[in-house]
């Protein structure tokens, strides 16, 4: 499925959200979500990321060698301290 969004409005939503970023680099954003499937934006832009996140069965899954980047809990981590050292 692809968004029927335009461009321009992208480039409009990702110039409202990033007003510091220069043309060429909002370019280039608006290049990466394009090759996404924009479904993967649903959650998270209607706060529902957290609703289906099993961080536990979804990391206990992941076989490969990983690097897992974890952000701050205070500001909406994904995954919390114990999930991400484990118990």
């Amino acid at each position: 499925m692809r968004s029927s969004t335009s461009d321009n409005d992208l480039l409009a939503t990702l110039r409202e959200r990033a007003p510091e970023l220069k043309n060429e680099d909002l370019e280039r954003q608006l290049q990466r979500i394009r090759v996404n499937d924009p479904e993967i934006y649903t959650a998270p832009l209607a706060g529902r990321s957290k609703e289906t996140w099993d961080a536990n069965s979804i990391l206990s899954a992941i076989k490969a060698p990983t690097l897992l980047m974890q952000a701050d809990s205070e500001v909406g981590a994904a995954v919390m301290d114990d999930q991400a050292y484990g118990p």
